[in-house]
């Protein structure tokens, strides 16, 4: 017996149709698209960009910063990376092999941006708001601490769920769309913000990022349970048979040309159906 798909949106407006490029633009479907607004998936496009704002702010900016303190190069960047991309990984598995089995993905998404926001808050004191010099060591701490507790592995698989299986390669394209508009964005802020308008700009974005979170998590938090969750697209499953079978027993409509015994069929036919 084939597995059922969860039900899909029905496809957008001729209007929705423009501005997506007929699909090649998949982003606007964030505010077209009432697939996503039925499932509360509106509230991981908030997540996403904050976790790609920041963690491509980061890579963005380390380079800037090495360079002004530390006179370092693209040699000594490596190792920093390196130790940051180690500490990442590590997170990542622990996350994956212990902490996904234990608490639920909402639990972990408010874990994690809540120590990447105390990181960030941490490193914005201490340094000044980026004006001042750290040790190396302390640096490359904090920026770790950054990167380990980006959300997105939770963030995707709470996604996934709430999206369900029908159509999921689209809407996932449209998650790698709002992705790109994030990260976007931030390479244009790490430059205003080291060239002009100064270092604080950019760390006070990226706090603000966390902080914009606690309303929209606080909106949409009962409906990011496993309970609702199943429980919803149960509902929309049912909800796609009911329509089916509405469509199946509607009576077709019959064109004035055809003959009585023709149109006795056709109407014995809906019946049978």
């Amino acid at each position: 017996m084939r597995p059922k798909l969860h039900k899909a949106a029905k496809p957008l407006s001729r209007f929705g149709r423009i501005v997506t490029l007929g699909g090649l633009f998949p982003w606007p479907r964030v505010f077209l698209d009432p697939w996503l607004r039925i499932t509360g998936c509106w509230s991981m496009y908030c997540m996403n960009f904050r976790n790609n704002f920041i963690g491509f702010s980061m890579i963005y900016v380390l380079p800037l910063i090495t360079a002004r303190d530390y006179g370092y190069g693209q040699l000594e960047n490596s190792y920093c990376f390196t130790v940051i991309a180690v500490t990442r990984m590590s997170a990542g598995a622990l996350i994956a092999t212990h902490l996904a089995k234990r608490y639920q993905d909402r639990t972990l998404i408010v874990l994690l941006t809540t120590i990447g926001a105390l990181s960030i808050l941490v490193y914005m004191s201490v340094s000044s708001c980026s004006q001042g010099a750290l040790p190396v060591v302390v640096f490359v701490a904090l920026f770790s601490a950054i990167q380990a507790s980006d959300p997105a592995a939770p963030t995707q698989g709470l996604y996934s769920k709430l999206i369900g299986r029908g159509n999921a390669g689209l809407y996932f394209a449209v998650l790698q769309g709002n992705g790109a508009i994030a990260r976007t964005l931030s390479g244009q802020l790490v430059g205003f913000a080291y060239g002009t308008l100064g270092p604080c700009a950019l760390w006070a974005w990226c706090l603000s990022c966390c902080v914009l979170l606690v309303p929209v998590l606080c909106v949409i938090w009962p409906r990011l349970s496993p309970d609702y969750i199943a429980d919803m697209h149960s509902r929309l499953e049912t909800q796609d048979e009911d329509d089916a079978q509405v469509e199946r027993k509607a009576p077709q409509t019959l064109l004035p040309d055809q003959s009585p015994l023709l149109q006795q069929l056709l109407v014995k036919e809906s019946d049978l159906c």
